[in-house]
């Protein structure tokens, strides 16, 4: 014969609701923050689950985007079993944090992608990272340069008495060139060290 306990908890198990459950994930929607999980204990999927616990638009967040496949925890709010969040993550797809002007995601191929006003590595103690266009472009103008010096002195030719006249005409040519510019090749947004 069951005891009372016995009896009491046979009434009222029907009636509690699971408070966390694991899953796994099937699909996730990345504009809308949520994804869809199969529950392990078996049931049909819960859809929209919620990546954070708040879902509004503001100037900051920070997510985890789970990978399709791998297994979650995720829990009821207030008791309701069509409003639930993930609590926790077996596997990530990526990981995104927003703040107003700052944007930084990592994905799980090791990709890390940042965007900010300014970006500082190990100290930032050896200064910008360079801009490869520009010093291209810089050092391509000092090589055109020394090229026609060269070609200048190749094609030149004394004249007995003109007291250099000649060279300095010639000379005239490769002092309009151009010469690198090298003070913007730094990335001044990004220091390392």
């Amino acid at each position: 014969m069951p005891n009372i306990k016995e009896l009491i908890e046979e009434i009222v198990k029907p009636l509690i609701k699971v408070q966390t459950l694991r899953g796994e994930v099937i699909s996730v929607d990345k504009e809308s923050d949520v994804c869809e999980v199969k529950p392990l204990r078996g049931g049909a999927n819960y859809l929209d689950v919620k990546l954070k616990s708040v879902i509004k638009k503001t100037d900051t967040r920070s997510i985890t985007y789970p990978k399709v496949g791998s297994i979650v925890h995720f829990a009821l709010i207030e008791n309701n079993t069509a409003d639930t969040y993930v609590t926790q993550i077996s596997e990530f797809d990526s990981m995104m944090i927003e703040a107003k002007d700052v944007s930084v995601e990592i994905n799980s191929s090791g990709e890390l992608k940042v965007q900010a006003k300014k970006i500082e590595l190990n100290g930032g103690g050896l200064g910008g990272l360079i801009k490869v266009q520009e010093l291209t472009s810089q050092l391509n103008k000092n090589t055109a340069a020394i090229k026609a010096f060269q070609n200048m002195l190749k094609v030149w030719t004394p004249v007995s008495g003109d007291g250099g006249a000649v060279l300095k005409g010639l000379s005239a040519a490769v002092i309009s060139l151009p010469t690198a510019d090298l003070n913007s090749i730094e990335n001044k947004k990004i220091k390392h060290g």
